[in-house]
């Protein structure tokens, strides 16, 4: 899936519309990514406990 916007440092839009909060530890990651970057989708098996909703994990495909 690619990016379709990162204006602002902590949100992510992906090609399908999504929008993706990112963690603040990550920041410096993402701001590298590109639009032409694929990234890859993957939940969390299990909530962690004080969490409201399961982690997601968006990962560039090697490539």
């Amino acid at each position: 899936m690619k990016i379709r916007s990162h204006s602002e440092s902590h949100i992510v839009e992906l090609e399908d519309g999504s929008k993706w909060q990112v963690f603040p530890g990550d920041l410096d990651l993402t701001l590298a990514w590109k639009p032409e970057t694929d990234l890859a989708v993957a939940v969390a098996d299990a909530i962690p406990p004080g969490a409201a909703e399961a982690p997601i994990c968006l990962q560039p495909i090697p490539g």
